[in-house]
């Protein structure tokens, strides 16, 4: 009989989402900017009001969403992560899946995008943690990961008090441990 391991619990970090909320404020702000004088952003790149304006209307939107989705996060008092024998609880992200059970996954690897590590978790069916999303926007989402990544269910170290390489270790010696 295999015995129990203690669960990782790992919180959210609040200073993490207070800066990506300022980012957000900040995005927006500009893109408000852009809507208000698109005249003053005309350049080389640039060369039309209506262009600049209908950035600023889309950039206002998306990072206005994110912003309110981030903001949303802050009062979340629930654990970022856990890690046990069951499996990997994700709750990190608005498109978080919930419990990834052992027995699903079948790979982890990581990958990048400019600065942002994250975690690919491949499960033995996508759908089944598709279909786990909270609402059509999450479902979209995860089914772009899956064609990006070959797995709808991505975990970052954005939104958590734990760096990247600490999570990676963690999640693949836990992993490893369940293989064997």
């Amino acid at each position: 009989m295999k015995t129990q391991t203690p669960p990782i619990e790992i919180a959210l970090s609040k200073k993490k989402i207070i800066l990506a909320l300022l980012g957000c404020i900040a995005f927006v702000a500009c893109s408000v900017w852009f809507i208000l004088n698109p005249e003053r952003f005309i350049s080389s790149i640039f060369r039309s009001e209506k262009i600049i304006f209908i950035v600023g209307i889309i950039g206002a939107i998306f990072f206005g969403f994110i912003g309110i989705i981030t903001a949303k996060k802050l009062t979340d008092k629930s654990k970022g992560l856990i890690i046990s024998d069951e499996g990997i609880y994700d709750n990190s992200s608005a498109v978080a899946v919930g419990l990834i059970e052992w027995k699903d996954i079948t790979g982890v690897s990581k990958s990048q995008i400019m600065s942002t590590k994250f975690l690919i978790i491949k499960v033995s069916d996508p759908e089944k943690y598709i279909a786990k999303a909270k609402n059509k926007l999450a479902q979209n989402s995860l089914r772009m990961n899956l064609k990006s990544y070959g797995s709808p269910i991505s975990i970052a170290s954005t939104t958590l008090e734990i760096n990247f390489e600490e999570l990676e270790k963690l999640v693949t010696e836990r992993f490893l441990d369940y293989r064997n």
